[in-house]
């Protein structure tokens, strides 16, 4: 009998660390293996071993139980594409506007290097952190719109051209030193690619896709196409003839964007709107505070939402598909008892929801607006009249529903 017993608990601890959660709109889970996809229905095999469909427009987000986090490679480079994914890398080289890199989420692999915003080095730390990411994140940057721009590890901020990226070295012509100049890759904290080379995605119709989140980091956005011999065949929104074989013992997350309910966090805002009086530029964040810690509110801690600093306007397109916006709003608990904000919601330049002056150490404050026939909606955060020194407000949990 204890034999028996120790079968069981043995082979549900298995079933427990190797199986998927799947969490429905309804706030239903279902555990099994997603065994595949065709037309836009999921099949689940069950712990029992029946099968269960799910239409792929039901599920907000599998988890894949079990999985641990994959170290950074030292010299390793975040590779951040125009539509929101991030690929965790090595450069190898390009030709021409082809790059060539190594991960270890789909082994080698090439694409555009137009379909780029930048690339940052890993780890991200501290100041140089900090502007790397402003570097490579804001919408317009100086003179951005025809020239690129390299951040050294010393902070110091070059204008020019790319003209050849290999495992160890860039060739850049420097535009104030009218000049060629060779750096080396481990110096480079962050390179920001010229605007007006970019090639932009048609605008997403709001049709089910994924975003996936593997071992080392990397975020993915696109779509499933099979799976087969335990790889996810998973076509990018950045490469028109790339099918990345994505092991499935490396993904972590995938989150279902168009379906029944909408996270924001998993959208680019179409427009952003930020600006500062005293306290330093901190742009919004996704599923982090502005400041790129957890977010938090109160005593509680969350894994989804927008983290923002006063005063920001987000916008984001909904073309009339989603009924009621929730969320969960308050300061960050990282600034403790400072900072003082109103949110406020706007759909086609209506207001739908404003709060009163939000202080931080309250609790996080439910919300909920109408947003039936709204086609653009805007969060707007602004300061409470006090200036902005611990504005560090966050919408958690923001969300849209059929």
């Amino acid at each position: 009998m204890r034999v028996l017993l120790t079968i069981v608990i043995c082979l549900f601890a298995y079933i427990s660390t190797k199986s998927e959660e799947i969490r429905l709109h309804t706030n239903k889970y279902i555990y099994g293996s997603i065994a595949s996809i065709k037309n836009g229905i999921v099949e689940v095999k069950l712990a029992s071993g029946d099968s269960q469909s799910v239409p792929l427009v039901d599920i907000i987000v599998v988890r894949f139980l079990g999985r641990v986090p994959l170290s950074i490679q030292s010299g390793s480079q975040e590779f951040r594409f125009i539509d929101g994914s991030r690929i965790i890398g090595l450069i190898d080289k390009n030709v021409g506007d082809e790059m060539f890199i190594r991960t270890s989420t789909a082994g080698s692999i090439d694409f555009d290097i137009n379909k780029l915003n930048g690339f940052v080095a890993l780890p991200m730390a501290g100041y140089v952190g900090s502007k790397a990411d402003d570097l490579v994140d804001r919408v317009t940057y100086k003179e951005g719109k025809n020239l690129d721009y390299v951040l050294t590890q010393n902070t110091s901020l070059y204008p020019g051209l790319i003209s050849k990226l290999a495992r160890d070295k860039m060739i850049f012509d420097h535009e104030e030193l009218l000049q060629t100049i060779s750096l080396k890759v481990t110096f480079l904290a962050a390179v920001r690619l010229a605007n007006s080379a970019r090639k932009i995605n048609a605008p997403w119709n709001g049709s089910p896709q994924i975003r996936l989140t593997t071992r080392d980091g990397s975020i993915i956005i696109g779509k499933l196409q099979s799976i087969e011999f335990g790889k996810w065949k998973f076509k990018p929104n950045w490469s028109e003839k790339l099918v990345l074989e994505i092991p499935i013992d490396e993904i972590v997350q995938a989150e279902i964007m168009g379906g029944k309910v909408q996270y924001l966090s998993q959208l680019k805002p179409e427009v952003s709107k930020e600006s500062s009086i005293l306290a330093p530029f901190q742009p919004y964040k996704m599923d982090k505070n502005c400041q790129g810690g957890r977010l938090s509110i109160g005593k509680r801690r969350f894994p989804w939402g927008i983290g923002v600093h006063s005063d920001s306007a987000l916008t984001f397109s909904l073309r009339k598909k989603f009924k009621e916006f929730k969320a969960e709003i308050g300061i960050d608990a990282v600034v403790g008892k400072r900072g003082s904000v109103i949110f406020e919601v706007f759909g086609d330049g209506k207001s739908l929801y404003k709060s009163g002056v939000i202080k931080g150490g309250q609790s996080p404050k439910s919300i909920k607006a109408v947003v039936a026939g709204v086609d653009k909606l805007i969060l707007k955060v602004t300061n409470a009249g006090d200036l902005d020194i611990g504005d560090v407000a966050n919408w958690v949990s923001a969300r849209v529903i059929q």
